[in-house]
């Protein structure tokens, strides 16, 4: 970098003494943003280099660089601001206290500005070495540090106002975040909390900052911050004591399941005239009182059956059922728990009731249509399909009879079953008639008769 390289060692010799410039270096103790919020990244890379500012001294020991009558002084401001000027920075150099101690000390304020971004920083240096003494004042101190409960499981939000780097001024380099279930005040006990990382680093002084605090167990937490500057040195505590319950925690719905004591899943087809049994379980990390519902409809629109005031020692081991007797129909079903707080319902399915578990009772075997797949001069062979036959126990009654037959035989029928259909053979028959064929699905469990489907094929020829 060569912004300031034309700070190296100048020698001037004036009057009653000799005034050396020699060369010291450092890096800047604050930094303030003036007129744009990109003001000290533009400026980040001369931070080392307006450090190696030039010691004043004399032959008789006096330091006195802040008579602006001094030609010293002026001689060496006009010096800089040429050689910012060159740089195409315009610069301001000015002093402020001087304090005749040991070693005698004294600031300086340096500002830069190149038509758009303007930087500054404040100093001090020892004039007896020349060299900058390294950030002698620590940040401020956070003093609205707020916590409030979040919207999510576990989580506390938390803002607070950036302080500075020295004090009030400027932009600090980090934090550090620490809570407890007791409150923080002092520093003892801010070391003995539990630390939190932050993901970000302190923004200028007077600035909005903010973070969520994740991943916390049921309980009140106190907070506190201490700020550091780039040489580590603390700030003071943040205020006391901030605190929020870490809480919300949505109640949780789980292991819900329809079960006809063969069958078993959320959304469950059955044979009707079965018994089915919906199951779940609740718990809530908060251990609040629950009013836990399941909501049903069978048609006739929604109604519930309440569990209300459980105690968490209830509903934490407490498999909750209902058992829906002869279903014959198509239920649906959804599960509801309120912990009290107003909109903090859990549902299951998460969007119920515009979503919803189903069981439904079907109407035993369905029936296919019955196809000839192949015939000779004296046999068919016929496809019968099905489905929904859920016991895998139907059946089928075949028959067939001559056209001019008024009696139906089964006596040559043959066929076997198929996973979703039966094969037929029907032999012993003569090419001279037409045959009219008679399949009836029976549901062999007997629960609804009714359900029996019969297909006719009339006037079939053979070959």
């Amino acid at each position: 970098m060569i912004l300031l390289m034309g700070f190296i060692i100048a020698l001037v010799v004036i009057g009653m003494g000799t005034i050396i410039y020699s060369l010291a270096s450092s890096t800047p103790q604050s930094l303030q943003q003036q007129s744009s919020v990109y003001a000290y990244d533009s400026f980040n890379n001369i931070k080392g280099e307006y450090g190696k500012i030039l010691m004043f001294g004399s032959d008789s020991g006096a330091y006195t660089p802040f008579n602006s009558s001094n030609t010293t002084v002026t001689a060496f401001e006009s010096n800089m601001k040429s050689i910012m000027s060159s740089h195409g920075y315009i610069l301001n150099f000015s002093w402020g206290t001087y304090s005749d101690t040991t070693p005698p000390t004294a600031d300086a304020t340096i500002e830069l500005f190149d038509g758009r971004n303007q930087f500054e920083d404040t100093i001090t240096y020892n004039l007896a070495t020349g060299r900058i003494l390294y950030d002698l004042i620590p940040p401020g101190n956070i003093t609205d540090l707020n916590a409030v409960t979040w919207i999510t499981d576990g989580q506390i939000k938390l803002n607070w106002t950036a302080s500075g780097d020295d004090g009030n001024i400027g932009k600090a380099s980090n934090y550090n975040l620490r809570y407890s279930n007791q409150p923080i005040d002092t520093m003892a006990k801010f070391t003995n909390a539990t630390y939190y990382p932050i993901n970000f680093d302190p923004d200028v002084n007077g600035t909005p900052q903010e973070i969520v605090v994740l991943g916390l167990e049921p309980g009140r937490y106190y907070f506190a911050i201490v700020v550091y500057d780039e040489v580590m040195h603390p700030s003071n505590l943040s205020n006391c004591c901030p605190t929020a319950v870490a809480a919300n925690w949505i109640p949780s719905i789980e292991f819900i399941t329809a079960n006809d004591t063969v069958n078993s899943s959320t959304n469950l087809t059955t044979e009707r005239g079965r018994n089915v049994t919906i199951m779940f379980n609740v718990t809530d990390k908060d251990k609040e009182d629950l009013d836990i519902s399941l909501w049903l409809d069978n048609g006739s629109g929604w109604y519930a059956i309440n569990y209300t005031d459980q105690t968490w020692g209830q509903y934490n081991t407490t498999i909750y059922n209902y058992t829906i007797d002869n279903i014959n129909t198509t239920w649906k079903y959804y599960v509801n728990v309120a912990d009290g707080i107003p909109g903090h319902n859990a549902t299951a399915p998460p969007d119920a009731p515009s979503s919803y578990y189903r069981v439904s009772g079907n109407n035993s075997t369905g029936a296919g249509v019955v196809m000839v797949t192949a015939k000779n001069s004296t046999s068919f062979n016929l496809s019968a399909s099905y489905w929904d036959d859920f016991n895998n126990n139907n059946d089928i009654n075949v028959q067939y009879k001559a056209n001019i037959s008024a009696v139906w035989d089964s006596s040559n029928v043959t066929y076997y079953r198929q996973l979703l259909e039966y094969m037929i053979f029907i032999g012993g028959l003569n090419n001279t008639n037409n045959y009219d064929i008679n399949v009836t699905y029976i549901d062999t469990d007997g629960i609804y008769p009714a359900a029996n489907s019969t297909q006719f094929m009339w006037n079939q020829t053979l070959p």
